[in-house]
């Protein structure tokens, strides 16, 4: 709801008029003529006249006035408006959009938005793959070696980002995406952040284990469609529970392969499955993902 101008000044001609008379026999007390021929009352009603449009005036806002405001809100000086194309309440309306926008990037939400938005749809990205996903932690160097990326860097934040190329199990962009995406968040970046844009590491991760058939089903058919769906829902862009993507940092429960293999057509049931992984924790029922990390699965799961 726009708030309503106030009224700086109300007083009409005839009210201005009226208190001038009023001053006379104060200001000037010999003063009586107060004819319409008189050139004090002459002088009276055009400055009356005068000072009523100067009112008006003052109660309104001039397109002059808006596009100097326009030109502050802008931080252009020189910037002017074509009076042919464009009113000058379109041009507001326009310049209110742009302030809207989050060129800025302060929070991690914003470094991800304006990858997976702003980036995807500048000039710059038709040469390049589309970023899908992206991810960015703070107080992170992940350029840095292993012992030295996991601690915390004050002014630091690493951007994770994954291109959309299909085929791939294990997408990672170029070091000339990288780096064009590293000179485009450096003119939004705050002056003391220090940015970094890294391709994702993948924790391998071994999958292997038994699961009886379907009578009469094929068992090459059935580990294939095994081998897929596994493969899908681990995958970096279209894995997890809404297809949207593997979660970075998610780590995988044995629990959820069971119910996989369970629910692919023609397994029986399922008679055992063991997970690995030599570079992340893992325990019996689990393995371990870093928060920068994405899953790379190798299975080895064969019917019997």
């Amino acid at each position: 709801m726009s708030i309503p101008l106030p009224n700086l000044d109300d007083r009409t001609y005839a009210e201005l008029v009226e208190l001038a008379y009023s001053q006379i026999p104060i200001e000037c007390p010999e003063w009586t003529d107060r004819n319409p021929s008189d050139t004090g009352i002459i002088l009276i009603e055009l400055l009356a006249w005068l000072t009523e449009m100067l009112l008006y005036r003052v109660d309104r806002i001039s397109d002059r006035n808006r596009e100097t405001f326009l030109k502050l809100l802008k931080g252009e000086p020189n910037w002017t408006r074509d009076t042919k194309d464009k009113d000058i309440e379109i041009a507001i309306r326009e310049t209110v959009l742009e302030l809207r926008q989050r060129y800025r990037a302060v929070t991690p939400d914003d470094y991800e938005r304006i990858i997976l938005e702003d980036w995807n749809q500048s000039k710059n990205a038709k040469s390049f793959p589309k970023i899908k996903r992206a991810r960015c932690l703070s107080r992170r160097n992940l350029t840095l070696d292993e012992e030295q990326k996991n601690e915390d860097k004050a002014g630091h934040v690493s951007i994770i980002v994954v291109p959309d190329i299909s085929g791939e199990l294990t997408p990672k962009p170029t070091p000339e995406l990288c780096t064009a995406l590293w000179q485009y968040l450096d003119e939004r970046r705050l002056l003391t952040t220090r940015h970094h844009v890294v391709a994702p590491e993948y924790a391998e991760v071994s999958i292997s284990g038994n699961f009886c058939q379907e009578k009469g089903s094929k068992k090459e058919e059935i580990e294939k469609r095994v081998k897929e769906r596994i493969l899908k829902f681990f995958h970096p862009l279209e894995g997890g529970a809404e297809s949207r993507g593997w979660s970075f940092g998610r780590n995988v429960y044995i629990s959820e392969v069971f119910a996989l293999l369970n629910e692919t057509d023609g397994v029986e049931y399922v008679k055992s499955v063991t997970l690995k992984s030599s570079s992340s924790t893992n325990s019996d029922t689990q393995v371990t993902i870093k928060a920068d990390q994405l899953v790379k699965i190798e299975t080895d799961i064969k019917g019997g």
